[in-house]
């Protein structure tokens, strides 16, 4: 057994093949060592199997190893390994071929080395190498049996070992994949699924409950995830997260098939997501198959129970070899198929044949769902259509609302009008914005408005709704204008604690105008108008920007196409020439892209987006924002997906 040693100061005799240390009290120890073999690594990202064997094991930090050399033990631990669960495992992980040459720049002679490794890093004969290149495993877990099961990163079932852990490390109950676990199970509990020559899958609880929310991507590029599991009617269903074939994009995608000929086989990709609160979903993902014979059952199926009962809501037919997008409307689906949103929601894609790839079958790659909520701060100049954020409605085929340029716009060439296309006809005309509210602390809301003699109504005016639109709240009303625009401004933090409403992710302001005659043109003239609005966060949210700060902007911060692939232009106008920045952010704030950077700009301007980072590297694909700076403040924001 090694003394304990405090001090890194260690001296290597090579002569004497001695390591001489000194303790905390300045008493020296002395270490017999021996050498290791020549080739202690391979030309692979992992340490060489050979080298395991001749050790006895993979890698393994014993208990014991912080009475050893705790210094080097921590440091190893928490740099260089994916630490695993104790007791009799110990703690077990991999060591990739990067850290191993960095730590033999800390150790650099073979005696050193063989100390660490002979001793502290490995030597549990029980287990099998873990390797760099090994392949992710997933957990995931049936509801009905609280049975835990061990897939490989193309969702396939392996032999591995379950292992049921408290927040302290302490094994609860642990078996072979699938396991049935019967005891009592807490949030904070974590399974992890291991094998040899697999990287493990460590869980909680929860996150193995509950499935994962919106916005959701997959690109396949690390396998899939915990929301996902994978069946084939018969042993010849294949479903392959693979670099062959052409991915999408990036070196992965899922492929179906049959793995042998003139065998038919139903193959079906189930995703899991957590849909109960949300709204305005949509799925996007791309497509392509390889001969593929049409057949009924090819399609995207929904599941609102998961997985008990499908209905198909779309067909996968007429497919080539290159790929095409695919876009579905989750929300106008669901309500024509009558099924809800919820917490175990299921998006089945499925192919049915009987050949290998190229002959038969599918290919899916980047895959997003995400709920279709403006982000702030949100401008809106109507000068043109209304973008995707909006909704509008009219209670009669008599009421009308348009973006037009006559009626004198305030600024622009257009405004937002509200009307009737006859005399008479009473109807009542809605407008609706959608935001994403959860992340700001105080959000206000500015617009411009006139009417056109408009009758005062009890309905007229500006109503919140915290539900997604489920229940609105009248919160201001629209009386006593004219035909001069007037500019107002609304605390939509104050309003909503004034009506007991929560800013939340599904957060729905709308515009309601109720009478019975057209603009113009009558005796009797009604309407509304509106231009100019713009939202923004004045309480020290993600973003900080008054009112004032938008007039430098004169037209909406957009971007062409949205989704696209593989690049986008961004288009803006600026008023006078003022000091401009344009980069581009993922969905957890990084900033990826710096388009513009601190330049004096004035008039129209237009700036491409290649999907690119600051080193040229293609990103993967999902949702990103693009934000604009003037003279240093944060004025506008938008966001654009990217598809591959």
């Amino acid at each position: 057994m090694w003394r304990p040693c405090y001090s890194t100061a260690l001296q290597f005799d090579g002569q004497n093949n001695l390591i001489r240390n000194y303790d905390e009290t300045g008493c020296l120890f002395e270490y017999n060592v021996s050498s290791i073999p020549d080739s202690v690594v391979n030309s692979t990202n992992c340490i060489s199997e050979e080298f395991f064997n001749d050790i006895g094991g993979p890698i393994a930090i014993y208990a014991t190893s912080a009475d050893d050399f705790p210094y080097f033990t921590y440091r190893m631990v928490e740099e260089y390994m994916d630490l695993q669960f104790e007791d009799d495992y110990h703690k077990l992980g991999y060591l990739t071929r990067e850290s191993w040459d960095r730590v033999s720049q800390w150790f650099n002679v073979r005696a050193i080395k063989e100390m660490y490794i002979g001793y502290t890093l490995f030597g549990d004969p029980s287990m099998d190498v873990w390797c760099a290149e090994a392949e992710q495993l997933v957990t995931i877990y049936d509801r009905g049996t609280l049975t835990f099961t061990a897939l490989n990163s193309s969702g396939t079932e392996v032999d591995a070992e379950i292992v049921v852990t408290n927040s302290s490390g302490s094994i609860l109950g642990k078996g072979a994949s699938p396991y049935v676990y019967e005891g009592k199970i807490e949030a904070t509990v974590v399974i992890t699924s291991n094998a040899p020559n697999y990287i493990q899958a460590s869980n909680t609880w929860s996150e193995l409950e509950d499935y994962s929310g919106l916005p959701y991507t997959m690109d396949f590029e690390d396998g899939i995830d915990y929301n996902w599991e994978m069946h084939s009617s018969n042993s010849h269903g294949r479903i392959l997260v693979t670099d062959q074939y052409t991915p999408h994009s990036g070196s992965m995608h899922l492929t179906m098939d049959s793995d042998t000929t003139s065998t038919y086989v139903t193959n079906e990709a189930w995703l899991h997501l957590n849909l109960e609160d949300e709204s305005r979903v949509i799925c996007v993902f791309w497509w392509k198959e390889f001969s593929d014979e049409t057949h009924t059952t090819d399609g995207v199926y929904f599941s609102d129970d998961g997985g008990t009962n499908f209905t198909k809501v779309y067909s996968l037919t007429g497919g080539t070899t290159s790929w095409q997008d695919i876009e579905l409307d989750v929300d106008a689906l669901c309500t024509y198929y009558s099924l809800d949103f919820t917490d175990d929601f299921v998006i089945k894609f499925q192919q049915y044949d009987d050949n290998p790839i190229p002959g038969d079958g599918f290919a899916f790659d980047d895959i997003s769902v995400y709920s279709d909520y403006a982000t702030l701060p949100y401008s809106m100049d109507f000068n043109s259509n209304l973008d995707h954020y909006w909704e509008t409605e009219s209670s009669n085929q008599h009421g009308r609302i348009q973006i037009t340029g006559v009626n004198s716009p305030y600024e622009g060439r257009g405004h937002l009008t509200m009307d009737t296309d006859a005399t008479l006809q009473w109807n009542t005309n809605k407008a609706m914005l959608y935001l994403n509210l959860s992340q700001y602390n105080h959000p206000e809301m500015s617009f411009w408005w006139k009417e056109f003699t408009d009758d005062t109504h009890t309905t007229d005016g500006v109503y919140f709704s915290d539900d997604a639109g489920a229940n609105f709240t009248k919160v201001y009303s629209l009386t006593g204008g004219s035909t001069t625009y007037q500019e107002i401004e609304l605390d939509i933090e104050d309003l909503a604690s004034t009506y007991s409403l929560d800013l939340t992710a599904h957060f729905v302001i709308k515009f309601q105008q109720y009478d019975d005659n057209p603009i113009s043109g009558y005796l009797d003239n009604d309407g509304f108008a509106f231009d100019d609005l713009n939202v923004v966060e004045t309480g020290g949210g993600l973003d900080n920007s008054s009112s004032e700060d938008l007039i430098a902007i004169k037209e909406s911060l957009n971007n062409f196409p949205n989704p696209f692939n593989p690049s986008t232009t961004i288009s803006f106008s600026v008023y006078d020439e003022k000091e401009v920045s344009l980069s581009i952010f993922n969905m957890k704030g990084q900033k990826v892209k710096t388009l513009l950077e601190n330049e004096l700009k004035s008039g129209d301007i237009s700036l491409e987006w290649k999907g690119d980072d600051d080193n040229g590297k293609i990103v993967s694909s999902g949702i990103y924002f693009y934000k604009l700076r003037i003279d240093g403040k944060t004025i506008k924001s938008n966001k654009c997906l990217l598809l591959k």
